[in-house]
């Protein structure tokens, strides 16, 4: 049970984390991570047929995104032993 509430906490930040990002950051992530595609592809999904900026797009995504879950997985975890530390006194 706990599991299920681990992924449900976890699928609830991650898509906090992404809809922060850009539409177009946005569509790069999903298309890359959830439809497949290539940066290729994806390329000529922007109509931009440079896969290069695909992955510029990409990696500029991903920073944000890490960066935005490291802050709010920092924030679950001060908050937990906040809750913890109350409740042991």
């Amino acid at each position: 049970m706990d599991e299920f509430f681990e992924r449900r906490s976890l699928y609830k930040l991650t898509n906090e984390a992404v809809q922060g990002l850009t539409k177009k950051e946005q569509k790069v992530i999903r298309l890359r991570f959830f439809e497949g595609r290539t940066l290729k592809e994806i390329g000529k999904e922007l109509n931009n047929t440079q896969r290069e900026n695909a992955r510029r797009v990409e990696a500029m995504a991903l920073r944000k995104l890490r960066c935005r879950l490291i802050e709010k997985l920092k924030t679950k975890e001060e908050r937990e032993k906040a809750v913890e530390r109350n409740r042991l006194e």
